[in-house]
């Protein structure tokens, strides 16, 4: 069995889509926050390349990564430190 790996580059893509979220701050220095969204993602001139290996035609030479997407996460803080 052999390993071939590709490569892949891609011209003229974009991102675009609607963005909301919430933050807030339970304690003093301490944030909490949620965003969700939906991101178009389009990938419309895919080049592949394979190191070790040939391309197989069936690749796709268009890609459409568009979807769903939710994060959550804490923000802390940071005070410099005054030397008291």
């Amino acid at each position: 069995m052999s390993d071939t790996l590709y490569t892949t580059t891609a011209q003229t893509t974009f991102q675009v889509g609607p963005l909301a979220g919430l933050a807030f701050e339970p304690i003093n220095g301490f944030n909490v926050f949620v965003e969700a969204a939906y991101l178009w993602r389009y990938f419309p001139s895919v080049e592949w390349a394979a190191v070790g290996g040939v391309v197989p035609q069936s690749l796709r030479r268009r890609l459409n990564l568009s979807g769903h997407i939710i994060e959550a996460g804490v923000q802390l803080e940071l005070r410099p430190h005054t030397g008291k």
